[in-house]
């Protein structure tokens, strides 16, 4: 009987699980699906230290080989999960429905800026990994509308998606309350990476256009928005906050009776009025030592010269402007740095790659085509969910939708103060299946979309038993 050597007998050991894994997920792509963005979710990085979360940046960096990480070769399991599902149906691939064009745009740019960055002398390692980050954009929401017709993922995704982002409001509570969270203005914060924030901003306008239309809920959902409001103002990002007024704004205006919109819209010019005259006013009064005051002062046009970050972002859009001046149809090209023809308030070695503006980051790296692109995806992801929150037959699933609609218009405002969409490779993930769970709702309404009988007004009760689920 042959020996294995001690290097190859925990290979021999784990290669059967391994088969039974895959074999597994082929026949359940969805159960990978749930995984990766779970995952994704809930491994956050951290600083350095007691209680840090640091280490498992290695499921989005840490190669494992030709430049792939543990993400890419569980998201090309995916792709390929879905393609067998899709021939095993006998059915033609799906596409992204209202959102087919924005990707497809997407794509094509994406392409055009590579071939620019090739020109331009960058190495073929250094355009591959922002290329990666940007293909869950455009792959992942086709991906979910196939798996889609196998599974009820709406059903399943709903519930999780609330349970994820409470475990990681009370998990970025922790960081803040005990030191372990990232630094902000020398304080210690929930999250200042985008993608916890933004699915707590996503939960907390569902759950209030739900209030709103009186859809019955379990008691621990409502316990949700709570705790999203205190880990959004605990993670000390203004563009969070005013992203959450604008969303909040919107769902209040849309989900609100006829009655009660007239009192509200003069409520909300009232409140923006008084907003801007306290902040106008802070100083150094009763509750100007709290962290948070602080960073609502900073907000002041006045002020923002004053912190040297804030500075920053404005000479670094001066500079990024200038080099667009030079390139205005094809931009730099993919991971083409830009040069600083003006001086800047702060050096930051290896960020001239990157602009905290969403629209120029497009426009340096994909060129005009990458705007137009970014453009087409937002308007036509928010005229589908503005179309599911009007149409759709489970009242829940049009809180859903209205929410996510509020939450997009609000990460407009959000990505003018920093780049997430398609930049960052987490909040990329959470975005892509969002799109694809919202083209899965869209596609539920039937091609016509035909406008909602009366009976179809009130809350129904699968759109209970489909949050219910996870109680």
């Amino acid at each position: 009987m042959v020996k294995l050597a001690g290097s190859e007998r925990p290979a021999a050991i784990l290669l059967p699980a391994v088969l039974v894994v895959l074999a597994i997920v082929v026949l359940r792509p969805a159960l990978l699906l749930l995984a990766i963005f779970s995952a994704t979710v809930l491994l956050e990085l951290g600083k350095s230290g007691p209680g840090s979360l640091e280490s498992l940046s290695s499921f989005y960096y840490q190669k494992v080989g030709n430049g792939l990480t543990v993400m890419n070769l569980f998201s090309a399991i995916l792709v390929i999960a879905m393609v067998i599902a899709v021939y095993r149906r006998r059915e033609r691939l799906r596409w992204a429905g209202p959102l087919t064009l924005a990707l497809i745009l997407i794509a094509a740019a994406t392409i055009a800026g590579a071939v620019t960055a090739h020109y331009a002398g960058i190495a073929g390692k250094d355009i591959f990994e922002p290329i990666v980050t940007i293909m869950p954009l455009i792959v992942l929401p086709i991906v979910v509308v196939n798996i889609a017709q196998d599974h009820d993922l709406l059903k399943t995704m709903m519930p999780l998606i609330a349970v994820l982002a409470g475990v990681k409001a009370l998990v970025g509570l922790w960081l803040a309350f005990s030191g372990h969270g990232s630094l902000v203005d020398g304080h210690s914060a929930t999250y200042i990476e985008p993608a916890a924030n933004w699915l707590n901003l996503l939960v907390l306008l569902v759950l209030i256009a739900a209030a709103l239309r009186r859809v019955r809920l379990p008691l621990w959902v409502w316990g949700l928005a709570p705790l999203a409001v205190i880990e959004l103002a605990f993670s000390y990002r203004r563009g969070f906050w005013l992203a959450s007024l604008v969303g909040i704004a919107l769902v209040v205006l849309l989900a609100s009776s006829t009655h009660a919109r007239r009192v509200v819209i003069p409520a909300v010019v009232l409140i923006a009025v008084l907003g801007w005259l306290g902040l106008a006013n802070l100083g150094s009064g009763s509750g100007g030592g709290s962290p948070v005051i602080k960073r609502l002062e900073s907000l002041q046009p006045g002020k923002l010269t004053l912190n040297v970050q804030d500075r920053y972002r404005l000479d670094e859009r001066r500079n990024v402007i200038a080099n667009l001046e030079e390139h205005p149809v094809t931009g730099l090209g993919i991971a083409v740095p830009w040069v600083a023809p003006y001086p800047l308030s702060v050096q930051h070695p290896g960020d001239r790659t990157y602009t905290h503006m969403i629209v120029l980051w497009y426009w340096l790296n994909l060129g005009l085509l990458g705007v137009i692109a970014y453009v087409t995806l937002m308007i036509s992801a928010i005229g589908t969910a503005f179309l599911v929150w009007r149409r759709h037959t489970s009242e829940l699933v049009r809180c859903a939708a209205l929410g996510l609609m509020a939450t997009l218009c609000g990460s407009i405002v959000l990505e003018t103060t920093g780049s997430f969409t398609g930049v960052d490779v987490r909040f990329t993930i959470v975005l892509g299946v969002v799109l694809g769970l919202l083209v899965s709702a869209y596609l539920e309404t039937g091609a016509s979309l035909r406008p909602r009988t009366s009976a179809s007004s009130s809350p129904t009760s699968s759109a209970r038993s489909a949050i219910s689920s996870a109680g």
